[in-house]
């Protein structure tokens, strides 16, 4: 299975490496370029107008041999979109971003929003941070219990979602969702694993710990 990993800018952890370096590909975007660099990871590619790092850094970048797409500062994508299209079109089995939420809202909701970009394309992607996983998904999906995610929450992309779950505390069947609502948040598997069926719709699926 191909796997991209996309480390953006945003609250990046050290507790990542691991994961990060067992992905086929490693894009950086803008800062995260250097943050993998500083912790000894080359990128396969970096990826931004590296408006976020020193004209030095960028060289050190550079002078490592690290293939660079730059880009001006004046344009309609974020950094993180451009990585997301560039992953899209080397068509892995799953992406795995991580420095999609940071301080601020705005890049935090956009780097979520772009994980419809991948739904539409077909490929799995998820936005990892230190306390939580997310994506988009429809149809069925079995999420194994994990005990370092005690909750798992369903909220609907789309405008409505109809759902079906077992495995977890709260069940039901053909569950109607509509956006808006927050029915889906906060629950626990209790069995070996959850079976969640979403029969209609587009559901963001969040497993999370305190």
């Amino acid at each position: 299975m191909k796997k991209i990993s996309i480390v953006a800018g945003g609250e990046l952890h050290e507790e990542f490496l691991d994961r990060i370096i067992q992905s086929d590909e490693i894009i950086g975007v803008d800062l995260g370029a250097w943050w993998l660099f500083s912790h000894n990871i080359k990128p396969s590619i970096a990826i931004g107008d590296f408006d976020s790092i020193s004209s030095v850094q960028f060289k050190s970048l550079e002078e490592a041999g690290i293939s660079i797409k730059k880009y001006s500062t004046e344009k309609n994508e974020t950094d993180l979109e451009l990585a997301v299209t560039l992953a899209c079109s080397k068509k892995p089995q799953r992406i795995e971003i991580f420095g999609a939420i940071g301080s601020r809202l705005d890049h935090s909701l956009g780097g979520v929003f772009l994980l419809t970009y991948c739904f539409e394309k077909h490929i799995p992607a998820w936005i990892i941070t230190k306390t939580s996983e997310l994506t988009l998904f429809s149809g069925k999906m079995n999420v194994l219990k994990n005990d370092q995610y005690q909750f798992l929450s369903l909220l609907p992309w789309s405008e409505e979602i109809c759902v079906s779950i077992s495995g977890c505390k709260y069940n039901g069947e053909n569950i109607v969702i509509k956006r808006g609502e927050s029915r889906g948040v906060s629950n626990e598997i209790v069995g070996k694993e959850a079976h969640i069926d979403v029969s209609s719709g587009i559901a963001l699926l969040i497993q999370s710990r305190d």
